[in-house]
């Protein structure tokens, strides 16, 4: 009797991400603020300093392990082996050198998004609250950054760090920058651009229509979205409301009105959206396009070129880039960084663990329903975005590992 107990005790602390057997109600409040630091930690804008959030999460971190009483979830021993196996092969490709350094900032990214998953499978914590708190926490944020940027710009002081004099701040909280479009000051809350916002802005509009189904909340996440003009947050807006929309209609009358809300809808965002795109290839924001151009061009010759990888280090990139041995024809100033987040997963990490990566997010099991669509909206993300390796992008990978550990 007393082995059963044990042995159902431990199924129930190892169920899977898709279970229902969820703690409801109560928000469980370290699981998350480390959830909130983890998001701050995948793109939160550069005056404030990373080495803090990172060591406030890694007390909260330790909090929580303490709460588990240091235990691990059976599910994340496929997570220890094959990361073990990954901090093998990053050393390996990028020898030894001063570069192992950002094998170790990776890491803490990994050990980050693994330490907070682990908590998840042990404890349950009710998911939907911690989210949904998180993700009205941004949009609110927003919302005021961009009232107060549009109506109190000249409030806003200067940001006296080298490479961001083009930031100006509130109190340190509120954020803008001096460029406008479309003559306002675009809307980011707390990220270091309005493109890295709609990512979690675009995830919380996936949350509400095909997880929770809140259409109360729609409208509010997509004037959030066009406050962005993000060209990858309005196309991938207009694509998951033409599937919600898709399934709402019916050969009834609340089928008919959908019809018609539908038809307003996506007319009016197929024109936003192709304004601000034509904005972003022959407007004033021209650049942009060009940036992401040269970018993906370029990485994916690296990738041809280094098929196992040339490491974590940016600057070793950024020096290729500069060089640009392979003779891409662009009007930028190629010394730059990257901005296509999956062509850097690649070459930075090889052909065969990028595909493990990809393979495994498409896997993830902390959204199981319409899995799809919300494979499709972060993997565009991150095509527009450095960010895959950041601990927000590698819970959803690890979640797909777990999930295959039967």
């Amino acid at each position: 009797m007393h082995t059963s107990l044990i042995g159902k005790y431990k199924y129930i602390l190892d169920e899977g991400l898709d279970s229902q057997k969820m703690q409801k109600g109560s928000v469980d409040w370290a699981f998350t603020l480390s959830f909130f630091l983890i998001i701050l930690l995948s793109g939160c804008i550069q005056i404030y300093d990373i080495r803090v959030l990172a060591s406030v999460n890694i007390a909260v971190q330790m909090w929580l392990l303490f709460k588990v009483k240091f235990r691990l979830s059976r599910k994340l021993l496929i997570v220890i082996k094959i990361f073990s196996l990954y901090l093998v092969y990053s050393v390996v490709i990028t020898g030894f050198n001063a570069d192992l350094v950002y094998v170790l900032f990776r890491y803490y990214d990994f050990i980050a998004a693994f330490l907070l998953l682990n908590y998840f499978l042990i404890k349950r914590p009710d998911f939907n609250s911690t989210f949904s708190l998180i993700m009205w926490t941004f949009l609110v944020h927003g919302f005021l950054a961009f009232l107060f940027a549009n109506l109190f710009f000249d409030s806003f002081a200067s940001v006296q760090q080298a490479d961001l004099e083009h930031i100006r701040t509130l109190f340190g909280v509120f954020f803008a920058t001096d460029s406008l479009s479309f003559g306002f000051h675009r809307s980011q809350s707390l990220f270091w651009e309005p493109g890295v916002y709609q990512i979690y802005l675009n995830v919380f509009l996936f949350y509400v229509c095909f997880w929770k189904q809140k259409t109360a909340m729609i409208p509010i996440i997509l004037f959030a979205i066009v406050l962005t003009l993000s060209t990858t947050g309005l196309v991938l807006a207009v694509f998951q409301m033409a599937i919600f929309l898709f399934k709402k209609l019916k050969l009834n009358l609340s089928g008919l009105i959908w019809f018609f809300i539908s038809i307003v809808f996506l007319v009016s965002f197929l024109q936003l959206t192709s304004n601000n795109l034509e904005d972003k290839i022959s407007g004033d924001n021209k650049g942009s396009s060009w940036a992401r151009q040269f970018d993906a061009i370029n990485g994916i010759q690296v990738l041809l070129n280094k098929p196992l990888g040339i490491g974590f280090s940016p600057l070793k990139y950024q020096e290729i880039a500069k060089q640009n041995p392979y003779g891409i024809e662009t009007l930028l100033i190629t010394d730059r960084g990257q901005t296509n987040g999956l062509v850097e997963l690649f070459y930075s990490t090889g052909f065969i663990f990028g595909f493990i990566f990809i393979y495994y997010l498409t896997k993830q099991r902390v959204f199981n329903r319409n899995q799809w669509v919300f494979n499709i909206v972060i993997l565009v993300c991150m095509l527009s975005e450095p960010l895959v390796f950041s601990p927000f992008f590698f819970f959803f990978v690890m979640s797909g590992m777990a999930a295959s550990k039967k």
